[in-house]
């Protein structure tokens, strides 16, 4: 059975991460902190069947989960993504804007992180 954390990220209605505004208060970011302080990562398996039913925002939450723990797996979720044109709602603080799942990848994929997104991905530790 997949964590609490993992379902709500699945369902989240934007992609909030500005580190020291509102957007760090916001449950979905506070359940992908949670996601980063799993024992594992969750199984492939698990993460397929979740991701069918996922939001825009859901999916890229869960892409960065994978990234968290496991780099050349979460690579591979950001390479389906770049394919992926749904629009996703991006809350970086008090702002809000809205661009497509593939650009958000794309960025990921290029420079390691997207915009001042808090990724833990070369320390590999969870996001304080």
């Amino acid at each position: 059975e997949l964590p609490p954390c993992l379902v709500e990220l699945s369902q989240a209605s934007s992609f909030q991460y500005e580190w020291l505004n509102q957007g760090t208060r916001s449950k979905f970011f506070q359940a992908y902190k949670q996601a980063c302080q799993l024992p594992k990562c969750p199984s492939t398996k698990e993460l397929d069947e979740v991701s069918k039913n996922a939001t825009p925002a859901g999916r890229l939450y869960l892409a960065l989960v994978v990234w968290e723990f496991d780099f050349s797996a979460g690579r591979k979720r950001f390479e389906s993504l770049k394919k992926d044109q749904a629009i996703v709602t991006v809350v970086p603080g008090c702002t809000r804007y809205q661009t497509s799942l593939a650009e958000v990848a794309s960025e990921f994929l290029e420079k390691g992180s997207y915009r001042d997104f808090p990724s833990s991905v070369f320390c590999k530790r969870p996001v304080k």
